[in-house]
């Protein structure tokens, strides 16, 4: 009797491992297909900001050399103007120098 009770529990344990084994196997799948999924997600996420930082950073970098070249731009008039200055007063202000030194010497 307490065999045949032994014999009848296994019999049970056997059909419910015989039922658990398709949802255990359909889990498995389930986990592995969110897993690859959270990866793709992440995976497509990543290039949108990856993306992203490098559009900023070339507006970042254009803008830089924009202003670089405004920069460059605005030296070369101010040179310019300072030459021309020189040029049209050298001999004016060599004169008052000179007349300055000779004057207190």
């Amino acid at each position: 009797m307490a065999y045949d009770a032994i014999n009848a529990i296994i019999g049970i344990e056997k059909k419910a491992q015989e039922i658990i084994a398709p949802a255990s196997k359909a889990q498995a799948e389930f986990d592995e297909s969110l897993k690859a999924e959270k990866e793709k997600i992440y995976a497509a996420k990543n290039a949108e900001y990856e993306e992203s930082i490098s559009a900023f950073k070339k507006a970042g970098e254009e803008e830089a050399e924009k202003l670089i070249k405004d920069a460059d731009k605005s030296a070369a008039a101010a040179k310019e103007k300072l030459d021309k200055m020189y040029e049209q007063n050298c001999g004016k202000w060599l004169d008052g120098l000179l007349k300055k030194v000779l004057g207190q010497v």
